[in-house]
């Protein structure tokens, strides 16, 4: 069952690293869920298996390809999540807007700018991946 455990830990990875942007707490829970993990399985290892099971580096090697894109959806996750939601809005912005008399709201927005960007840089990806690789 050693397959589903590593899932398990990448599942638990991804998700961490998607939500902390609006939600820190993801990184020590993530952390912590790391933590007893080892110790549960270091104690099972003593206690009460007989024998460890057999395994190689293949299951890492061919799982560490998708780090790029947990990484990539860190990061798009974390800019959505700031921009699309008032969480950076503050009483300073609207002092701001009132003395320049700035009535639009959108003139903070950059979602256009970030998801034509998401959409060049995937397009720049597949060109890459199917023609320059």
């Amino acid at each position: 069952m050693f397959e589903y455990r590593y899932s398990n830990m990448l599942t638990v990875l991804a998700v961490a690293f998607l939500y902390s942007g609006g939600l820190p707490i993801m990184y020590p829970v993530a952390a912590f869920s790391f933590f007893f993990t080892y110790w549960m399985d270091k104690f099972l290892l003593f206690n009460c298996y007989r024998k460890p099971i057999k395994f190689d580096n293949h299951l890492a090697k061919g799982t560490i390809g998708y780090f790029k894109y947990i990484l990539l959806g860190h990061i798009a996750a974390f800019l959505l999540m700031y921009d699309m939601t008032p969480i950076l809005q503050h009483d300073l912005l609207k002092a701001f807007e009132q003395e320049f008399e700035l009535k639009d709201e959108d003139v903070y927005n950059i979602f256009p700018l970030y998801f034509y960007g998401l959409i060049l840089l995937l397009g720049l990806y597949v060109v890459w991946w199917f023609f320059l690789k």
